[in-house]
Parts: C-alpha cells; structure tokens; sequence
C-alpha cells in the first residue's frame, strides 16, 4: 500500500506526517446543506425552499402553514356549482318580528311626507286617472319584486314620462297610505278632483254629435256595484252620469279601484234634487227610462236610439217614488231562475248594453209581448241588498 510507506519516509526524514484535511463547517446562520438558521423566505409567500435532504412531509407543513395565513376567500358563489346552504328557523335578524308589528300598527310611513289628497289604488286605476289627465302628486309601489307584474310596470313607465316620484316602500306602509285592502302594489296620491254640477254636464250633452246617453243613479249605496256600474257605463258609451249628492255613496278610492279607472273618463254630476235633475233632462228633450222589478215593460221593448236617460235604483229599495214617477217610461229584466232580481249593478248593465246593441246595429226594439206577473220571490231580496237598503225616503226640496 502507498500510504504505509509514504508515512514511513516522512518520519525517517523528521517531518510530522500530514493529516487528511476535514471539510470546514460553515458558521451558524451562514447557508449550507446542514444549515441551522432561519429559512430563507422567497417572494414573502412564507414557503420554505428546502434543501437536497429536505424530506416530502416537510415541505407539506410548510405549504399548510402558508394557506392558513392567506386571506379568507371572499363571499360568492364557489366554483364548481352550487352547494346547499344550512336551513336557518325564524327571522334572520333578531326582533324583526318586532319591527313588523310595529310597522303594521304605526300611523302614515315618515317616508310618505306628502300624503295629502285623494288616495287611487291599483294598477289600472292609477293608470287610467293619468292618462285622463289628473294630477299626480306621489306614487308609491311596493318594493317586492313579484309584485311588478305588466300593469305595475305600465304606471312606472307613465310616471317617469310624467316625471312623477316614485317610492318604493314596504307592503305593510303601502297598506296604510291605500283606501282599500286590495291595492296590488300600487297607490297613487292625486289632487282631489273637481266636481261637476248639471250644467256643466248638460252643456256637455249638447256639445256631443251623438244621441246622449246618461246614467242616473239613485240611493246606490255599496261601493263595489257602484264601481262595476261605472265600468258598465264607460263600457256602453255613456256620455253622462247623475247621482244624488246626499243619498249616494260618491266617486270614492274603493269606486275608482273597482271600476279600474273607467270613473276617471265619465262627467260625474252630484245634485241636490235627483227629481229636478230628471225634470231638466226632460226639459233637454231626453227620454227617461227607469228600471224596477214590476215595469210595464221588458228592456228590450223600448227604443233607445234617441236621446235617453236611464235610471236606475238602489239596493232593497229599488228607484223611491218621487223619482220613478219623473221616469216616462219604466222597465222590467226578465227572470227564469229561483231569484226575483238582480243587483243594481247587474240590472242597470243589461239595459245599457241593449241601448248599445240597438245604437251600433241600428235596428229598433222588439215587438212586445205580455208581461208575466212576478214570481213569490220577488218579493225577498237577498241579505246583501238588505244589508245595503237605502234609508227611507224623504220630502226632496
């Protein structure tokens, strides 16, 4: 071996043998392969480099450690699709039941400053009083998005043409600032509307190219026929309408919700004395045409082709004596059925319709025949026109 013999000619010559050099260990915190100092941190992500010798579930604990000091992901939908939320019991605030409650029993929304007026609910109520030019002063629409179906979205659409304010508030604040229950999301806030008195309306007759045709209305005291009658009447073409001033429910919020806005189209005159307001139709050269339960004559044997008046009456009481004695004419619905009659509503709608059908076809009325005597029922009426009978008649000055 070399190494023997080179050890022994180092000594026969007095020289110290030389020793294997050692690899020299680096200083702490000074890099290497087996280095003690802190890990080197590379783009200030917190993950450790490692070494050759550094071992796979290290550098694991290294990438943990750096996800848990990353920022936490923000609120959206996570890719991959949707994932089931967990079911939460009851309000998701606490003591919004309470503010509910307190929002139903409180008096008009501090949002609603400007409440003064005359309070229009539904859609197409409140579309038809815009449109026949009143006055708009707030709008107020339910905030629910459900609720916005087509007609909701029309008065929106006229409104912003108008460039009217709208407000969006909650369901149970829209249910104070409406006249009715019903309001469907939409309430109007318009100026009081003006009256007309009879000759005002009687100058409107004559101004028509037309036969006039006038509705008068006596003693109907229910708000719901009041309204259907009013669409009937807008329906038919009807130029006019008389209603006595003290004796008659008025063109009101829940008249102008049920007749959906055809109120908003008609010459509504409101008159001390219905009977003088017949005698002046007279005077205009208007047949008077009144309908009752025993008229002398079915609807459809008189001609209605010229200018007319009909009249008709209110629930249980029917049309009051001083009135049906200033009709020249009174009429009578046949009835088939187990009832004697039908509402206000109902009767005074087929006799306009049939002035209709006779104006637009032009043909004449129907030759007469005998009229049957009436059945025992007649003489009961139901229990809501009981409920709404008109009060008893008095002297008219």
């Amino acid at each position: 071996m070399e190494e023997p013999k080179e050890r022994f000619e180092d000594e026969r010559r007095g020289e110290q043998p030389q020793q294997p050099q050692q690899p020299q260990q680096p200083a702490p915190g000074q890099g290497g392969p087996g280095r003690e100092g802190p890990r080197r941190r590379r783009g200030g992500r917190g993950r450790g480099r490692g070494g050759p010798g550094e071992s796979p579930q290290a550098r694991d604990i290294a990438r943990y450690e750096q996800r848990q000091q990353r920022a936490p992901r923000p609120a959206g939908p996570r890719p991959g699709g949707w994932r089931p939320q967990p079911w939460r019991r009851g309000p998701s605030a606490p003591g919004q039941y309470q503010q509910q409650i307190r929002r139903a029993t409180a008096g008009i929304p501090s949002q609603a400053p400007d409440t003064t007026g005359e309070p229009i609910a539904g859609p197409h109520a409140v579309l038809e009083a815009l449109r026949s030019g009143r006055f708009l002063k707030t709008l107020y629409v339910a905030e629910e998005r459900s609720l916005r179906s087509g007609p909701v979205q029309d008065v929106l659409n006229e409104a912003q043409t108008r460039r009217v304010r709208v407000n969006f508030i909650d369901k149970l604040d829209l249910s104070r600032v409406s006249p009715v229950e019903n309001h469907q999301g939409v309430v109007g806030i318009f100026e009081p509307r003006t009256g007309v008195d009879l000759d005002e309306l009687l100058l409107h007759l004559g101004a028509v190219r037309e036969p006039a045709l006038v509705l008068v209305v006596d003693s109907l005291q229910d708000p719901q026929n009041f309204g259907v009658l009013l669409r009937s009447a807008e329906g038919a073409g009807v130029h006019g309408v008389v209603i006595p001033r003290n004796r008659a429910v008025g063109v009101t919020g829940a008249v102008a919700k049920t007749s959906a806005g055809a109120s908003e189209h008609l010459l509504i005159a409101d008159v001390a004395n219905l009977r003088q307001a017949i005698d002046e139709l007279k005077r205009r050269e208007l047949w008077v045409v009144g309908s009752a339960d025993d008229g002398e004559l079915y609807y459809d044997e008189v001609d209605y082709r010229g200018p007319v008046a009909i009249v008709v009456g209110g629930e249980g009481e029917g049309i009051r004596r001083l009135v049906r004695e200033g009709c020249d004419q009174v009429v009578r619905i046949p009835m088939r059925g187990k009832v004697g009659s039908l509402n206000a509503a109902a009767a005074g709608t087929v006799v306009l319709y049939e002035a209709l059908r006779q104006r637009l076809r032009d043909v004449g009325p129907s030759p007469r025949r005998p009229v049957e005597p009436l059945p025992p029922s007649s003489e009961t009426k139901s229990s809501s026109d009981e409920s709404q009978a008109a009060p008893p008649e008095e002297p008219e000055g």
